[in-house]
């Protein structure tokens, strides 16, 4: 799931990888280094939620 997350080139890949993890660093690290600013904002979101 990480690799998806982090390697695939297809953005919904990534977007959809990044609603199955669980570890809010590698979201955090999603949502500040992801090319896409959608797939940036779902990590982001998803953090968020984990955090609370």
């Amino acid at each position: 799931m990480l690799n998806l997350a982090y390697n695939d080139k297809d953005s919904k890949i990534r977007e959809a990888a990044c609603k199955n993890i669980q570890t809010v660093s590698v979201l955090d690290d999603i949502a500040f280094n992801d090319e896409d600013k959608y797939v940036r904002e779902v990590a982001e979101k998803r953090s968020a939620l984990l955090k609370k």
